[in-house]
């Protein structure tokens, strides 16, 4: 399936929730959405979903790990030769987690 600029922007302008739709057309809409963004000589992230739903990427993906399960993942998401950025640590809901953020 090939998805121009005009189907994109339909589905954004729509709020079409991607993982709603069949993995084909996911997977249509995330490397057709990424290769304009690159097109455009502009950086993008996507969610860690995008890479466990094996959907296909551009190389210089970037992905944002913010599941539990963070050091699996991580190992999982480079292995495949993209970066990562981790916030599953850094959520609001797990501050008291960390040792730099004391509960009062």
């Amino acid at each position: 399936m090939h998805i121009t600029k005009a189907i994109l922007c339909t589905w954004l302008d729509n709020n079409l929730k991607l993982y709603t739709t069949n993995k084909v057309h996911a997977s249509s809409f995330v490397f057709s959405l990424l290769s304009i963004v690159q097109g455009l000589g502009k950086s993008y992230i996507v969610w860690q979903e995008v890479v466990d739903n094996d959907i296909k990427v551009l190389p210089d993906t970037v992905v944002n790990i913010w599941k539990a399960g963070w050091k699996g993942e991580t190992a999982k998401v480079t292995s495949k030769g993209l970066r990562t950025i981790l916030s599953a640590c850094w959520y609001l809901n797990h501050i008291h987690y960390g040792s730099d953020w004391p509960q009062v």
